[in-house]
């Protein structure tokens, strides 16, 4: 029996890895869509097919899938041009792919294309989208290209912050932890929806599942994913130092050294051509009341939940980066 095809783009990334991975283990034929000048690796087993986000280029792998999974895009951009070039257009452009060869198309955007949320004021689904940076105003380019695309059979999954092995994002916090203190922007209150990337993998392959089947449960539909309980600020910081093993001191940030950091990040980008860590728009999404989204939708509608908890999470997270010599 020919094992099922699944295309991953985004592949060598953090969350694209783990997806990869567990399809592989899962039997399915594992084709990443790579950009033809990295030359960063692949897990173990999955065919590596080099190609632009275009439609043509992208079409010998996408032939025969049964799901490609887009998770490629841009993070940190110099502008809000780039960005749009590659999480928007790539998005239309690997969506194009998809429903050429027939296969679903599951969109990886991002909590940041629908705004912040709060305890008292969770975001869901329903809300109209607002995001904050220009990051998350392309990843909602991406998901407003979907719907104009005729027969085009999808679903959009907007993770929360993800963690776990891997992870480039997280990993200051723990090496600030590692030094004994951890930088703290705004209020310990301060609440987000986190997941563990084990649990966001099993997430895309539910959608994936349910969109696929006799009766598919998901089109053009939307899910937030995260664990349903939100982690403020401070509580994030005490499981990380928790997790390193090591007393630490919360560092508040001021705001006014953010905002000369942000404006030293865009000269800096404006002088070498390269985005900084920090500039204007990253600045607004540190400084939001906070990312907390309703993961009910998803709940219902496939019965999927996080299983990973935070201090578990964080520990394992803390226990790879050691092993790969990160910390």
């Amino acid at each position: 029996m020919t094992a099922s095809v699944a295309v991953v783009t985004g592949g060598t990334g953090f969350i694209g890895w783990a997806l990869c991975e567990n399809l592989r283990d899962a039997g399915w034929t594992v084709r990443a869509v790579v950009r033809p000048s990295s030359s960063n690796p692949l897990p173990e087993g999955v065919e590596r097919w080099d190609a632009p986000l275009d439609t043509a280029a992208m079409a010998p792998a996408c032939e025969d899938a049964r799901a490609v999974y887009h998770l490629a895009g841009l993070t940190r951009a110099r502008t809000l041009d780039d960005f749009l070039r590659v999480n928007a257009e790539g998005a239309r452009q690997a969506a194009l792919a998809s429903r050429e060869a027939g296969a679903f198309f599951v969109l990886v955007s991002s909590q940041a294309a629908a705004g912040p949320g709060t305890p008292a004021q969770v975001r869901t689904e329903a809300h109209a989208p607002a995001p904050v940076c220009d990051y998350g105003l392309s990843k909602l380019e991406g998901e407003r290209a979907l719907p104009a695309i005729e027969g085009l059979r999808y679903a959009v999954v907007r993770p929360s912050g993800v963690y776990g092995p891997r992870d480039k994002d997280f990993l200051a916090l723990f090496r600030a932890a590692g030094r004994g203190f951890i930088p703290r922007i705004g209020a310990a209150a301060k609440a987000y929806t986190l997941i563990h990337v084990d649990d966001v993998v099993v997430a895309l392959r539910a959608v994936a599942a349910a969109g696929t089947g006799e009766n598919p449960a998901v089109p053009g539909e939307t899910f937030f994913i995260g664990h349903p309980v939100p982690v403020s600020q401070g509580q994030l910081l005490s499981h990380i130092a928790a997790a390193v093993g090591r007393r630490v001191r919360q560092v508040p940030l001021p705001t006014l050294l953010l905002r000369l950091l942000a404006e030293l990040g865009e000269a800096q980008a404006v002088v070498t051509g390269r985005p900084a860590l920090l500039n204007r728009s990253r600045l607004c999404a540190l400084t939001a009341p906070g990312f907390v989204c309703s993961v009910e939708k998803i709940a219902a509608a496939m019965n999927w939940r996080a299983s990973v908890e935070i201090q578990e999470g964080l520990a394992d997270t803390a226990r790879w980066y050691r092993d790969a010599g990160w910390l």
